[in-house]
């Protein structure tokens, strides 16, 4: 199976500063764009996501980028052979340390205290696919034409009260006293799939239906952040999108 990735991460149009991430199979992309193929079918495990971070004094650039080192550390380090429960208690584990950690950075180092970042992921894992979430980044699936939301946005608009401001979250890695991560299988995996993780500099920018239609038209990672751009880029905008190519049938 290949993989194409096209990747950006960009300011936008009125944060002084980046405080999202992206991680690409071990390339970490900030300010920056990336496109490269791969083949997916090594027995090494591959991991792409997006960190969305908070706090002051460039407090959530500190924390996106702590949670992606880490992130990518602990997948280099997972061992062979894990079953579903297995691998997602050791993710439900790895959460809880890196929250820890970055909160302990924040108590270290004053002018970061109460940073934290939000993430969204894809973990190709031993011939299966697997999503996480924590946060409000979203992962999207565009699939014959049509764009679904896969994950779930940890908001208080979403979890508690439709009346909240959308950007209002609940869930983070290290902001906060407890955090949670959503953990799933993908069930199936087709040719010409294509998966669209965000952060919701992207998301809150464009609606569903206008990505979707730039999808349709062929829009690379670029194009939608110009497009985030246009619309205000009232926050920082990052866009990883992974194309799925060489695949008949489903994963496992």
């Amino acid at each position: 199976m290949i993989l194409a990735i096209d990747a950006i991460s960009d300011t936008g149009c009125v944060r002084e500063h980046n405080e999202d991430m992206v991680l690409a199979h071990g390339q970490f992309i900030r300010d920056d764009r990336v496109q490269f193929q791969m083949d997916i079918d090594s027995p090494v495990p591959a991991i792409f996501a997006v960190a969305d971070g908070v706090g002051g004094h460039n407090g959530g650039e500190f924390a996106s980028e702590l949670a992606l080192l880490s992130l990518d550390e602990f997948v280099r380090r997972l061992p062979v052979g894990l079953s579903y429960d297995k691998l997602k208690g050791a993710f439900r584990d790895w959460v809880q340390t890196i929250h820890r950690e970055i909160i302990q950075k924040g108590i270290d180092l004053p002018e970061f205290f109460n940073m934290g970042t939000t993430l969204v992921g894809l973990l190709f894992y031993e011939n299966s696919l697997y999503w996480l979430n924590a946060g409000d980044s979203r992962l999207y699936r565009f699939r014959m034409g049509i764009l679904s939301q896969v994950s779930s946005d940890h908001s208080m608009k979403k979890m508690f009260d439709p009346a909240a401001p959308p950007n209002m979250i609940c869930n983070s890695i290290g902001a906060g006293k407890d955090v949670f991560i959503d953990f799933f299988e993908m069930p199936s995996l087709f040719d010409g799939d294509l998966f669209l993780l965000c952060s919701d500099g992207l998301s809150d920018m464009l609606p569903d239906n206008v990505t979707e239609s730039m999808l349709i038209a062929s829009a690379g990672a670029e194009q939608l952040a110009e497009a985030a751009r246009e619309a205000g880029g009232r926050d920082n905008i990052s866009v990883l999108m992974l194309r799925v190519n060489q695949v008949d049938t489903f994963v496992n």
